[in-house]
């Protein structure tokens, strides 16, 4: 057993010394493996060092570059990054910096949406050095991007919409609002290989923008965009140019902070001579701006919320020179500027305006209110319903106003259609004073132009100022008439309307009340006073009736003017033809006095005094003329009749008196008639006096008709015959000849019907039963002449005259 153990204690003796001397080798070996190491790891160092001092770059190693390329694909899920070549260069400070050349992002429908010429990254280098890409910064130069938005107004990064409107199907489309995008940039930036950016900046950046919601795009070049993150936000600038062909080109900037895990975020724009139509196809609180044509720059900002859309919005636009043109065949309405500060509410959909302006050569409107944004499609609206309370408005167009026009305030309820373009105003009221001017109707614009119509109320107006307010060239002679023969009025109840289409003639309308006027309705005659009635304008016709007016003649007294009517048939032809039905009545001696103004001078032309009778007269005159600035006699056509009660006349026939009750006038151009029934002395007469018209029948007239012959006419006239000469009573004819300034001359003519004669010297008779003949010429004054009397019948024919002595 002895001999067993020592053996087996040998034996463990050599395996301990076996076990110990490869213990001992492997010391050796790792020793040698691990100066070695270190030995490799100082001379990539060293290499890394010698390099970086060389500023020069090397093509990154592949498993860098796959690295990168799967760490991109993986931010970009549902689409492919691809690369030309990846380099690798040490900036000052030793700070790792990989440059990507040619780097293309592509969509899962494989269409490119981003291309960048160049793009650099700087690392982190300790998690490069433990075989991680991690970078700190972004930069990327000449970079081209591709944006769509959808017809329901999300954004899609891909090639699927038409911007003409008629892809087949936006659902199918994987599209993305605002905040959408912005929550999505907050998530890719979450990433490992994203995570630890802490700034991106993008240098000549262009960005071309479809729109198929507006059915247009845009090509924004000269971008620049800046990202900053930390541990809880997101912040985004960007700025581009828009040409427009002007040699200084529109600006536009845009800021976003986009808190992270959350689609709320800020949003702020920037703009600067950019198109009033191309902000108001992005903007549904500016789709208003659509139908101008000018150029705008302001500030907006607002809030994005959880459902990814804009919330409250607040700004400020100035509107540069321009014009209002919904259409390219509407005529585009100048203006020099504008301003609008606002606020907006998605929620409810509703626009304030603390402000909104707009200055033209031809005045200045200020208002404030509010707009509600109606009939959404596609998040654009179709209509806004406004109402705006008038802080301050003045018009003065060149040659439109006698004067500039002011009103103190005024408020206005109206409704905007976008497109076609279509403004109805319910309701606009404009004080000016303590008048309110009642406003409503409508505005469109279509494919044949300008089309409105528009209904004007006032409850009343002075005429100076509805002359003021009345446009020089809108139916000026009408204007014209007013300012010059309404002397002072109190107008009320005055309603208008106008209505206007693109290529017609404008139609005018207008109906109004009047009281206590002062209205000369002709030149040379005497205006009416306390004038009572109406007028209207329609169909081109302006007529004015006086349903109470009185006229002072020159001499006589006072006539009453009711019913009289002025009407100008065509108020749009220069120097227009004029109507005047003229009714009036009192005193004869008024009346003549009146027709004896310009441009009748009816008693001067028959050599009469207007005060050639008294009594009364109701007179009716249709008056025709024009409205020139001197009117000749030829100019005027006159038709007048009348009736004349209780007439007496001491001048018409000389040294006689003539008395009627009533009596009939007619007068015209040619020829002025005073007829009817009446006494000459005590002598019944029935006759007409008539006065013919023209300067070589002035002072002539002649008064013809019937007498009683009886006795009575034997010693009114003086005939000369003895007393009981002459029995029973008959007619004669006679005539007398008035000339101004001379003994008036007749001639009696009598068949002796019913007249009996008897000449007791010569024993002559002629019963009543029997006719013959009487002729008596003479004289009428004082005393008469006779100068031939001439007796036939019953045998005899005498002849002879007659010498009366006073």
């Amino acid at each position: 057993m002895n001999e067993d153990h020592a053996t087996d204690t040998q034996a463990l003796d050599e395996k301990a010394d076996k076990a110990e001397r490869r213990k001992r080798r492997r010391r050796r070996v790792g020793y040698w493996l691990w100066g070695s190491a270190k030995m490799l790891v100082l001379l990539v160092a060293a290499g890394l060092v010698i390099f970086a001092m060389s500023g020069k770059s090397i093509r990154a190693p592949d498993w860098m570059q796959t690295r990168i390329l799967n760490q991109l694909n993986a931010v970009v899920s549902d689409g492919e990054v691809a690369f030309q070549a990846i380099g690798l260069h040490f900036e000052k400070g030793f700070k790792p910096t990989i440059t990507v050349k040619g780097l293309v992002l592509r969509n899962a429908k494989d269409a490119v949406i981003a291309r960048v010429a160049m793009a650099s990254a700087s690392l982190s280098p300790k998690a490069l050095i433990q075989g991680e890409v991690r970078p700190t910064d972004l930069r990327l130069d000449q970079a081209s991007v591709t944006l769509q938005r959808a017809r329901n107004g999300q954004f899609d990064l891909g090639f699927g919409v038409d911007v003409t409107g008629d892809s087949p199907d936006t659902n199918d489309i994987e599209t993305k609002t605002l905040g959408q995008l912005l929550d999505g940039v907050d998530k890719a930036f979450e990433t490992p290989v994203l995570g630890t950016i802490e700034t991106v900046e993008l240098t000549h950046l262009i960005l071309n923008f479809s729109d198929a919601r507006a059915r247009r795009g845009w090509l924004l070049t000269e971008g620049r965009m800046q990202m900053q993150q930390d541990a809880e936000k997101v912040a985004i600038s960007v700025g581009f140019a828009l040409n427009y062909g002007a040699a200084q080109p529109a600006t536009i900037a845009l800021n976003f902070d986009t808190q992270k895990g959350t689609a709320v975020a800020g949003f702020g724009i920037k703009v600067d001579q950019v198109a009033a139509r191309d902000l108001a196809s992005q903007l549904p609180a500016l789709a208003w701006l659509g139908v101008l044509d000018a150029p705008i720059s302001g500030a907006m900002r607002a809030k994005i919320g959880e459902d990814g859309l804009l919330g409250q919005m607040d700004g400020t636009l100035e509107i540069g020179q321009g014009s209002l043109q919904p259409n390219e065949e509407a005529r585009a309405i100048a203006f020099d500027s504008g301003r609008a500060y606002f606020g907006y509410d998605p929620k409810e959909q509703r626009i304030r305006f603390d402000e909104l302006s707009v200055q033209t050569g031809a005045g200045k409107l200020v208002v404030e209110g509010q707009g509600y944004l109606r009939d959404m499609v596609n998040g654009v609206p179709a209509v806004m319903l406004g109402q705006f309370q008038i802080q301050e408005l003045s018009v003065d167009p060149e040659g439109v106003f006698a004067a500039p026009v002011a009103f103190t305030g005024g408020a206005a309820d109206m409704r905007l259609r976008i497109d076609p373009f279509k403004l109805d105003i319910g309701q606009a009221v404009l004080r000016d004073g303590d008048n309110s001017y009642l406003v409503e109707g409508k505005v469109t614009a279509d494919t044949t132009g300008w089309h409105l119509a528009m209904d004007a109320s006032v409850n009343a107006i002075d005429p100076k100022r509805l002359v003021g307010l009345w446009p020089l060239k809108a139916v000026p002679n009408t204007r014209k008439w007013i300012s010059e023969n309404v002397n002072s009025a109190e107008i009320f109840n005055v309603n208008g309307a106008v209505r206007v289409n693109s290529g017609e003639k404008p139609v005018f309308g207008m109906g109004f009340e009047f009281q206590n006027a002062d209205v000369r309705y002709m030149d040379h005659l005497p205006v009416v006073k306390n004038g009572a009635g109406h007028g209207t304008i329609a169909d081109n016709v302006l007529t004015v009736v006086v349903d109470r007016g009185d006229v002072t003649a020159p001499e006589g007294g006072v006539m009453d003017a009711t019913g009289t009517v002025f009407q100008i048939p065509d108020i749009d032809i220069k120097g227009p033809p004029a109507v005047i039905y003229l009714k009036a009545k009192g005193p004869i001696h008024a009346a003549m006095s009146l027709l004896d103004q310009k441009p009748f001078n009816i008693m001067t032309k028959a050599g009469q005094p207007v005060d050639l009778a008294t009594g009364r007269i109701a007179l009716e005159a249709e008056i025709h003329l024009r409205l020139v600035k001197k009117i000749e006699v030829e100019d005027v056509d006159y038709d007048v009749t009348a009736t004349l009660t209780n007439v007496r006349s001491d001048k018409l026939v000389t040294g006689r008196v003539l008395t009627a009750k009533e009596l009939s006038l007619t007068a015209n151009p040619q020829d002025v008639e005073i007829s009817g029934a009446g006494l000459l002395g005590k002598l019944p007469v029935q006759g007409a006096w008539h006065q013919k018209q023209g300067k070589e029948f002035a002072g002539q007239s002649r008064l013809e008709g019937t007498v009683e012959l009886s006795q009575r006419f034997i010693d009114e006239f003086g005939i000369g015959l003895p007393k009981g000469s002459v029995t029973g009573a008959g007619q004669g004819q006679i005539t007398i000849d008035l000339r101004r300034g001379e003994d008036s001359k007749f001639r009696l003519v009598s068949d002796l019907k019913n007249v009996g004669l008897r000449i007791s010297d010569l024993g002559w008779a002629l019963s009543k039963n029997r006719t013959g003949k009487l002729e008596v010429v003479g004289t009428l004054g004082t005393p008469p002449r006779i100068s031939k009397l001439l007796i036939e019948g019953a045998g005899l024919r005498a002849e002879g005259s007659v010498k009366l002595t006073a």
